[in-house]
């Protein structure tokens, strides 16, 4: 087999092992669940063919781990691919959560592959040395060009999902790290004369390297929206990621977005102004009301085009994010975050 299809295979293997253990403290995946956090999973046996269960790591309260089943090349071992979207999910906090596909630091690496092929040696300090874990464990190396005439900075890790907060707290892109959230930059909305930012990708795709082992970043956009202005408008009604579809939801089986009643248009990203004053339906999330134009008109302390950002609002006039709790049966621990690390690296040690 040549070297990059089995590099490639290996890391098929590394994103189902990172998926998730199925850990105690993982919740059962029922119907009721999927009704409010669509392509939730624990592992990816939960998830349809086709799909993988890909975890991000959130530093917000209650949500340390989010899994959800994500659909063709994801991001993973030595792959630069699609993270989760979590735009339409409930309770509002998960929408804040804005996933970076991060070349993480592997702190018991012993041997890195790098974008080569080759194997090199790990040099490490004699106190990483006196706290790694024993083990012949082969993680890759990912060089960072120089950018003001220093040595190139070199990591050895593994590719893996996390909050964008996280990704900026430990610069996962060495110097880079600014530039790669730059290119990712959402949209401003303003609704009710409240400005908030749409997040990365506009909530609708990932920040992920142009190629693995790049240090550029783009956006990866869901089926139905487009690079060109980083997945801001909807330019068509088909989709492939559960995360999407606004109010509504993405039928995998027909890979079209389903609108709830009192939302249209492609990704339900509009709202049906003829059913402002029917009783029995929920319009603009409860939180807003329809404009002639489709558009939605939030109620104070919400944004966005469906009125599902909860906001607070500061004397300048701009918000920024609520960050709420999330239910303790829908999150990991700290613990499972180490897990996570470990079951990836343990994989890609099976060279």
């Amino acid at each position: 087999m040549q070297l990059t299809a089995w590099m490639l295979t290996l890391a098929a293997a590394v994103a189902a092992q990172s998926s998730g253990s199925g850990s105690g403290t993982d919740a059962p995946i029922n119907e009721v669940t999927l009704a409010t956090q669509p392509g939730k999973c624990n592992t990816s046996k939960d998830c349809k063919t086709g799909f993988q269960c890909v975890a991000v790591e959130s530093d917000m309260t209650g949500v340390k781990m989010l899994r959800q089943c994500v659909k063709g090349v994801v991001c993973s071992g030595n792959v630069a691919g699609a993270c989760p979207s979590f735009s339409n999910w409930k309770p509002e906090n998960y929408r804040l959560v804005e996933p970076v596909c991060a070349f993480a630091p592997a702190p018991n690496c012993n041997s890195a592959i790098n974008a080569q092929g080759q194997v090199v040696q790990v040099r490490r300090s004699l106190k990483e040395t006196a706290t790694a874990k024993p083990g012949n464990v082969t993680c890759y190396q990912m060089t960072y060009p120089s950018v003001d005439g220093s040595d190139p900075v070199k990591v050895n890790g593994i590719y893996r999902c996390v909050d964008k907060k996280i990704y900026l707290s430990q610069s996962l892109g060495s110097t880079y790290t600014q530039k790669q959230i730059t290119s990712c930059a959402g949209n401003a909305s303003t609704s009710g004369g409240v400005s908030v930012n749409l997040g990365l990708c506009n909530g609708h795709g990932s920040c992920a390297p142009t190629n693995s082992f790049s240090a550029e970043y783009k956006c990866i956009c869901s089926t139905g929206y487009s690079i060109n202005d980083n997945c801001f408008n909807a330019t068509g009604n088909t989709c492939d990621t559960y995360g999407q579809c606004g109010l509504g939801n993405c039928d995998i089986a027909t890979g079209l977005c389903k609108c709830p009643v009192g939302s249209i248009g492609n990704q339900c990203s509009l709202c049906d102004p003829t059913m402002n004053n029917k009783t029995d339906v929920t319009m603009c999330n409860g939180k807003g009301s329809c404009g002639i134009d489709g558009q939605c008109v939030c109620n104070s302390g919400y944004a966005g085009a469906n009125c599902a950002t909860k906001v607070k609002v500061n004397s300048t006039g701009s918000s920024s994010g609520s960050k709420t709790a999330a239910p303790s049966a829908a999150v990991a621990t700290h613990a499972s975050i180490a897990l996570l690390g470990a079951a990836t690296i343990v994989a890609a040690a099976m060279l």
